[in-house]
C-alpha cells in the first residue's frame, strides 16, 4: 500500500504546484499559459490516478495470491482425537483442489514454452546481433522465472497440506471402528475421496513430467546464462512437486487399503 500512498501524494503535490503557480500570478496570467498549466495539471493528475488504480489492483492480486497459496488455518500444535477427521478431510479436499489448479496452471504455463522456442529461433536470424539475442533470451528467462516462483508457492502449500493429511488421517483410520451403517458410509466416503484424489494426482504427475522434459530441454540448450538458471529453478520446483505428489499417492493408497480392509471385515461380520 506504500506505492498507492506515494502515487496519491504525487498527485496532490502536482495539483498543489499548479495552484501555487496561479497564486504567484495573482490568479491572472495569459490564457495560453493558463491553458497549458491546466492541461499539465489534468495530465499529471490523470497519470497519478491511473497509477493509483494500477497499484491498488496489484495489491489486491497479491493479497488474493497469498490467500490462495496459504494454509493459515493449519495449527502447528499436534491435533487431538476430535481433530483428526475434520482437519484431515479439510486438508485432503484442499490438496485435491490445489492439484486441479496446478494442472490448469501447468497447462497454461506450458503453452508459453513454444513461444520461448520461437524467440530463440528468431534470435538466430540474419541481422540479429548479440545484444538483441541476449535481450530475447532475458525476456524468456523473466517469464520462466515468474512461472518458477508461482510453482514454488504451490510446492510449499502442497507440502504443508500433505503433512497435515498424514498427521490427521493416518491415526484416524487406524483408530476407526466400523460398527454401524453410518460408520461404514463415512469410511466409504473417505475411500472414494482417496480414489478421486489419486486419479487427479496421476493426471497431474503425467502432465508435470511432459512439462519437465520441455524445461530440461531449454536448460540443456544453454542459450544464455539467465535462461539456463531460470529453467533450472523451474525444473527444481517441478521436481519437488512431483516428489510431494508421489508421496501423497503412496500414502493415499495405503490408507485406502486399510479402509478397504476395515470395510471388508464389517461386511463379513
Amino acid at each position: 500500500m506504500r506505492r498507492v500512498g506515494s502515487r496519491a501524494g504525487f498527485a496532490v503535490a502536482a495539483i498543489g504546484l499548479v495552484f501555487a503557480a496561479y497564486q504567484v500570478q495573482g490568479w491572472k496570467m495569459p490564457r495560453l499559459l493558463a491553458a497549458v498549466l491546466i492541461a499539465a495539471m489534468l495530465t499529471v493528475a490523470g497519470i497519478a490516478f491511473l497509477s493509483i488504480i494500477w497499484e491498488a489492483v496489484q495489491e489486491v492480486r497479491l493479497l488474493l495470491e497469498r490467500r490462495e497459496t496459504s494454509a493459515g488455518w493449519i495449527i502447528e500444535a499436534d491435533p487431538g482425537l476430535f481433530d483428526f477427521e475434520a482437519d484431515g478431510l479439510r486438508a485432503m479436499e484442499e490438496f485435491t483442489e490445489e492439484l486441479e489448479k496446478l494442472s490448469k496452471d501447468t497447462q497454461r504455463i506450458g503453452k508459453k514454452l513454444p513461444r520461448h522456442s520461437q524467440l530463440m529461433e528468431r534470435s538466430t536470424a540474419p541481422g540479429v546481433n548479440g545484444k538483441m539475442r541476449q535481450n530475447l533470451a532475458n525476456r524468456a528467462a523473466k517469464d520462466i522465472r515468474h512461472s518458477a516462483t508461482f510453482i514454488k508457492k504451490r510446492l510449499d502449500l502442497l507440502t504443508v497440506l500433505n503433512t497435515e493429511i498424514g498427521r490427521n488421517l493416518v491415526p484416524w483410520v487406524r483408530l476407526m471402528t466400523i460398527e454401524t451403517d453410518e460408520d461404514a458410509e463415512a469410511a466409504q466416503l473417505m475411500r472414494e475421496m482417496g480414489d478421486s484424489g489419486a486419479r487427479v494426482t496421476d493426471d497431474v504427475i503425467a502432465s508435470l513430467r511432459g512439462y519437465r522434459a520441455s524445461v530440461k530441454g531449454i536448460e540443456e540448450q544453454n542459450a544464455s546464462r539467465s535462461l539456463r538458471i531460470a529453467a533450472r529453478e523451474l525444473g527444481e520446483s517441478l521436481d519437488g512437486i512431483e516428489r510431494v505428489l508421489r508421496k501423497r499417492l503412496a500414502d493415499s493408497r495405503r490408507l485406502n487399503d486399510e479402509l478397504e480392509r476395515k470395510l471388508s471385515l464389517w461386511s463379513a461380520s
